[in-house]
């Protein structure tokens, strides 16, 4: 029932399962009040439709990035060349941080960011699902964001 009506409204199988597995995920995390509750079938569809809300928010927060960075790319690249010193200082950094992840976060990034693998690819690479190396790359991102934000100043940070 879950995936059914996800991928009427995602129309992608692999997002669908994603959201069938992340409600149940949330069962799991809250199933200390889930004797509490009294139409489990309610809330099993309000938590899958709070999902694909969440599903569609992500999209268009990724797709209105996506167009920023492609409207910024040539002001960004001008900025980078023009000093290699720095745009050196900047990849030594993040190779610090890519150095610091735990192995499988850094094995699945390094295959999504440099061999340019898709999320599927990586996974049946590595026979994880879709959703844990998604949750894999996340996480790296994250611990690399946070890395760099604690190595460099706001002034010097990248556009």
């Amino acid at each position: 029932m879950i995936f059914s009506a996800a991928i009427v409204y995602v129309k992608d199988i692999d997002e669908a399962r994603d959201i069938v597995q992340q409600v149940f995920v949330k069962l799991w995390e809250k199933r200390a009040m889930a004797v509490n509750i009294e139409n489990f079938q309610n809330y099993i569809i309000v938590t899958s439709r709070n999902l694909i809300y969440d599903q569609f928010r992500k999209k268009t927060t990724e797709t209105k990035v996506v167009a920023e960075l492609a409207k910024n790319k040539d002001a960004f690249l001008a900025n980078t060349v023009a000093d290699p010193a720095e745009t050196r200082e900047y990849a030594r950094i993040i190779q610090a941080a890519i150095a610091q992840l735990p192995p499988q976060q850094k094995k699945i990034y390094l295959m999504v960011q440099d061999e340019q693998l898709s999320y599927k690819e990586v996974a049946a690479t590595m026979s994880l699902s879709v959703f844990t190396v998604k949750s894999h790359l996340e996480l790296a991102r994250r611990s690399v964001r946070k890395y760099v934000v604690q190595i460099l100043p706001n002034e010097s940070r990248p556009v």
